[in-house]
């Protein structure tokens, strides 16, 4: 889901935390430019970039426009919600980096919308039920499991304020061992039976 891998060969390669989307040079020496647009941030989102080989933190990046970066737990952080083109300009000598230079441009401001999802059918052996969902930005109801929920007369009912479609769900049994298969591309109210829909 992070959008990080490892070059390949020898070629170099940038990485960004917040989606998939990876631009490929050969690594002679040079001047190499990525361009990378509607990043999507979440608020607080911590990301690294990556290239040749190494991950690269704040004290990788020579200078940044648009944005006061800033470090925390070891990753670069900084960027205000919201979607981001993104212009890395990067210099290689043959044997390594010496410059490198990201330019943050704000894009579109980005739509939100309140969902409602709606759980039924749940197995009459779960005791807990937990709801785990994301979008673009990240996880929307915290780290997995999710956040736990109760039943009420047979349905869970959570609603998603303020959120970036298209989202997706899972629900599970608390980190029981048993969950729902993904539930994505919900871009409006749903309701999901869960034991239709069990991994």
């Amino acid at each position: 889901m992070n959008g990080w891998g490892d070059p390949t060969g020898t070629s170099l390669a940038v990485y960004d935390a917040a989606k998939s989307n990876v631009t490929d040079a050969t690594s002679k020496a040079g001047t190499y430019v990525y361009k990378m647009t509607s990043m999507t941030f979440a608020a607080d989102a911590q990301f690294k970039f990556r290239a040749n080989g190494a991950w690269l933190g704040l004290a990788d990046v020579t200078e940044a426009t648009g944005v006061t970066l800033s470090e925390a737990d070891g990753n670069i952080t900084g960027v205000a919600e919201g979607t981001y083109d993104i212009e890395v300009t990067l210099v290689w000598d043959g044997a390594g980096i010496t410059s490198f230079k990201a330019a943050f441009t704000p894009g579109t401001p980005l739509e939100t919308t309140t969902i409602t999802i709606t759980g039924t059918n749940f197995p009459a052996e779960w005791t807990e039920v937990a709801i785990y969902a994301w979008n673009g930005g990240g996880n929307l109801a915290g780290d997995w499991p999710g956040t736990k929920v109760d039943v009420v007369d047979g349905k869970v009912v959570y609603e998603f304020k303020d959120v970036v479609a298209p989202i997706s769900v899972i629900f599970n049994n608390n980190d029981g061992g048993a969950q729902t298969n993904d539930i994505t591309d919900i871009s409006a109210d749903k309701e999901i039976d869960v034991t239709a829909n069990l991994k």
